[in-house]
């Protein structure tokens, strides 16, 4: 390229260093993790990170991290280590044979995680068939002094660092001494970092080599002698589950709940956007979560959720230690969505999990540049919304689980009485004349105490009962308030408009004399006004209906009902142009909650609403049919529809496909729960529409 005369250069000021070092590596622990990887990339089997003095401060306290792998040399050093943004393992994506392993370090920032952890730092390297070692200096207090001069301009890249040859101590590898440490560090630091350290490489990762990481600390126990770092965490979990692909078939396993069956079955999909997955979780119940707490009491190890391995090295995020559950970094939310949710969700406190991806199978999953966050794409949300959709099917099978364990403590519960009944009866035929005063009093008195005791059962047996009662009362009118909000937030804006046109015209009938010249007008300005207000009134009615939700269970007419809900929601039919089709037996009538009926209504008009926004032409069409021992209901609408493998999962609480337009995710819930109540089923089928939309069939049994 010629030069120019009117050109200017990119320059960097000498307080780099610290932008890239302690200003973006934010933890000690991701220090740490930056360096080991860098041992990994040499082809290192083995890692030792000492700790010498670090409990309190002394002139000789250091880090020393010393690997086995293939060393540098001097043009290694120049041309890659002290090169800011080195493309080399961009350029070369894999470690020198026979490792092979796959580059993890690609940002060529890495290297300034020693500015996190020193001030000073020692570089001794050596590579396999070299007679001397080279060692480099580097003061970062050099950079600081000249940073804090303000009226003069040094260049990062004008400051020497001094190198020089001694002879060799060690074969081969990278010695890194990092002097003059910044923190002190405390056993409980040190736990934590081989916590932490021990989850840098999957569990599951099949690796041609080893590569060990050994923690060593003379001060405390037990890393006063070299101690290999391993995760046992996942052995105390009490369930856990597999997902793999099929590159050959192009297949991704994810997990679908059988209803019938009551189970989890493993099914395949087209390749998702984000790319194929491996998806290891260990779910820790209340036992397991005990086990777990009991082995590593009296340390900071905790079940601390989800981890995002590429090529089996954990990428982002790195650890980041927070006391308080609060404070913690929660990147993909598993807390921020069970703290949001009203049923069961798991949280980063109840599972760890492996999430492997690859390089080259995941380009668009990529980790921010300060390692505690994924960049935004479109493909790492579809990812998370993957990851959540297997954690909530799985949450399936441990409900049920959960629910037969308590209907078997019930039983045992129930035996237990029976039991105390037989032995009260044993104590009573005991209680007789011909046998000894004194027994017979102990014997009457043990009798009188078993029959307390019974009674105890029984008042506990009816406590428990009448909770559950409570527990589902509570649920039902929680449903109801949200079928009433989504109704509300329907059509709040056309109830709006409405006022807004009934002041209109009542302003120009105040306003306006009457004459028979304007007869007509005043007529017609009246009679509009009368029809907008009974359509308000048909909504406020139908509103006032949901404050009777513990209504018992009778037999309804289905017609009288669906055409109550559709009339309420006239106004914004309306003025959103939706052409509506009902057709419904007059005849039929269901036994149940008409109230709750009234919501599985609601809230499919609510959810087609949704659906059929973007449309020129809206179509909701509803019709109900009497079989020989059923009703049988298809609801559809010609809207954007719902993808075959999603037919079982919009049916879950807090899961939609309609976020964007102001769902959450309750609305099917809702319609399920209740259909499931009067013993029915709602399921979503080809749609009515041919090719587009979607048709809910609901059943609903007619035997009380």
């Amino acid at each position: 390229m010629a030069k120019s005369k009117n050109a200017l250069k990119w320059r960097f000021d000498v307080n780099t260093f610290r932008l890239l070092g302690r200003d973006l590596i934010t933890d000690r622990i991701t220090a740490l993790f930056e360096l080991v990887k860098n041992s990994y990339d040499a082809n290192a089997e083995n890692v030792t990170i000492e700790f010498s003095n670090i409990g309190k401060r002394h002139d000789d306290s250091k880090i020393i991290i010393k690997d086995d792998g293939i060393g540098m040399s001097l043009k290694d050093i120049e041309d890659k280590w002290m090169v800011i943004g080195s493309n080399s393992k961009r350029n070369q994506l894999y470690s020198p044979k026979p490792y092979e392993r796959r580059y993890i370090g690609e940002k060529g920032i890495g290297r300034f995680a020693v500015d996190k952890l020193g001030q000073y730092v020692r570089i001794r390297t050596k590579q396999k068939n070299d007679k001397k070692e080279l060692v480099v200096t580097i003061n970062w207090q050099t950079y600081e002094d000249l940073a804090k001069k303000k009226k003069t301009l040094k260049l990062f890249t004008d400051i020497e660092n001094e190198y020089h040859y001694e002879k060799s101590t060690f074969e081969k590898g990278t010695i890194l001494e990092i002097l003059l440490p910044r923190d002190l560090w405390t056993l409980d630091d040190l736990v934590r970092a081989d916590k932490e350290l021990s989850r840098l490489v999957s569990p599951f990762h099949e690796a041609k080599y080893p590569f060990n990481i050994n923690l060593l600390a003379s001060e405390y126990e037990p890393y006063n002698s070299s101690k290999i770092v391993v995760s046992k965490e996942k052995d105390f979990a009490s369930h856990s589950f597999e997902l793999d692909y099929d590159l050959k078939k192009g297949k991704q396993e994810y997990l679908f709940f059988d209803t019938k069956k009551k189970q989890l079955i493993i099914k395949e999909a087209e390749k998702p956007s984000f790319g194929f997955i491996k998806f290891h979780l260990f779910y820790f119940d209340t036992d397991a979560k005990a086990r777990f707490n009991s082995f590593y009491k009296n340390t900071s190890t905790n079940i601390d959720g989800l981890k995002i391995y590429r090529d089996g090295i954990l990428t982002t995020p790195f650890a980041e230690y927070e006391a308080e559950d609060s404070k913690r970094r929660d990147v993909l939310g598993l807390n921020k969505r069970r703290w949001r949710a009203t049923f069961d969700r798991i949280g980063s406190r109840e599972i760890i999990g492996y999430i492997e991806i690859t390089r080259e199978g995941n380009p668009a999953i990529v980790d921010s540049t300060n390692r505690q966050d994924f960049l935004g794409t479109r493909e790492y949300r579809e990812l998370k919304d993957f990851i959540f959709d297997q954690l909530d099917t799985f949450m399936k099978t441990y409900k049920v689980e959960r629910a037969e364990k308590k209907q078997k403590r019930l039983g045992a519960f129930s035996e237990s009485q029976k039991t105390l009944k037989s032995i009260q009866k044993t104590f009573e035929k005991l209680q007789k004349p011909q046998n000894d005063k004194k027994q017979a009093e102990v014997i009457k008195t043990l009798s009188q105490q078993v029959e307390k005791l019974n009674d105890g059962f029984k008042a506990i047996n009816t406590e428990y009962k009448e909770a559950q009662k409570d527990e589902k009362r509570k649920e039902k009118m929680y449903f109801s308030l949200m079928s009433l909000s989504l109704f509300a937030a329907n059509v709040s804006h056309a109830v709006r408009t409405t006022i807004y046109s009934i002041k209109d015209d009542a302003q120009f009938i105040s306003e306006e004399k009457f004459t028979l010249a304007n007869k007509e007008l005043y007529q017609k300005y009246a009679d509009r006004i009368f029809r907008e207000i009974q359509r308000l009134l048909k909504v406020v009615d139908f509103m006032l209906k949901y404050a009777k939700t513990d209504l018992p269970s009778e037999y309804f007419n289905v017609n009288e009902i669906i055409q109550n809900v559709f009339d309420a929601h006239e106004t914004i039919f309306l003025q959103n142009n939706i052409e509506i089709k009902l057709d419904i037996d007059s005849n039929i009538s269901v036994f149940g909650n008409k109230v709750f009926f009234q919501d599985i209504i609601t809230n499919l008009i609510s959810n087609s609403i949704k659906a059929i926004e973007g449309n020129l032409k809206k179509v909701i069409q509803c019709t109900a049919k009497a079989n020989k021992n059923e009703m049988q209901i298809s609801f559809s609408d010609n809207g954007v529809g719902i993808p075959i493998n999603k037919w079982e999962k919009v049916f879950d609480v807090y899961y939609t496909t309609t976020a964007d337009q102001g769902g959450a995710g309750v609305g099917l819930y809702v319609v399920k729960t209740n259909i499931e109540t009067m013993g029915g089923n709602v399921e979503v089928i080809d749609s009515e529409f041919k090719g587009e939309g979607t048709t809910f069939c609901l059943t609903i049994p007619f035997n009380k």
